[in-house]
């Protein structure tokens, strides 16, 4: 039965801007492992910040002001991944917060998936308004909010500047072609209230 169900649009958001991937910059030498740490970060309107699955399109924003209700948000990251973090700069409230487990195989072999540094799995965050699914209730964002994604990455180098098989000419790299982005899921904030199961 149908009924009582309402279905998710995507909304998608990359924290380097549409343009995906970006570098993480290797540490200088002699920097403490906890402190061997790169953040980037990216502020936006969510109206103009946000977009659905396809880049080139737009969240038919209701013209009354009223929001979207984000029911799930994954976070997306690579090798080196520390966590993730979409906030609300309007209210200070940490919308979701994700940390990846990560691989811890460094031995020559079969270590597909569970590869020493990669991010191997990033539980998401859950909303829903069913009781019976014991989650937090959707996260309301309008689309005048100002939002904030943060991504941070342990920016010590994978392989020692003396491995044969790194190229010099990017001796400055700690990792290449990494990613912070979240693909969420959501409603309209002024839908009738019904359940909402992921």
């Amino acid at each position: 039965d149908a009924r009582g169900y309402q279905n998710l649009f995507r909304v998608y958001w990359q924290a380097e801007l549409k343009n995906n991937e970006y570098d993480v910059p290797v540490c200088a030498e002699g920097t403490a492992p906890e402190q061997c740490i790169f953040v980037l970060t990216n502020e936006g309107v969510a109206k103009e910040t946000f977009w659905s699955a396809d880049p080139t399109g737009q969240i038919p924003w209701p013209k009354d002001g009223s929001g979207i209700q984000l029911i799930y948000a994954g976070g997306h990251c690579h090798v080196g991944c520390i966590s993730l973090d979409l906030i609300n700069l309007d209210t200070g409230a940490t919308i979701c917060h994700q940390e990846p487990s990560h691989g811890t195989k460094v031995a020559p072999g079969d270590n597909a998936m569970d590869e020493a540094g990669y991010a191997t799995s990033i539980p998401p965050c859950e909303w829903g308004d069913d009781p019976r699914d014991n989650l937090p209730p959707p996260v309301v964002i309008r689309p005048t909010d100002r939002v904030q994604i943060i991504g941070r990455y342990n920016a010590t180098r994978m392989r020692s500047r003396t491995d044969p098989s790194v190229d010099p000419r990017t001796s400055d790299i700690a990792h290449y072609g990494v990613m912070s982005m979240y693909q969420m899921r959501a409603t309209f904030e002024k839908l009738p209230k019904t359940d909402v199961h992921v």
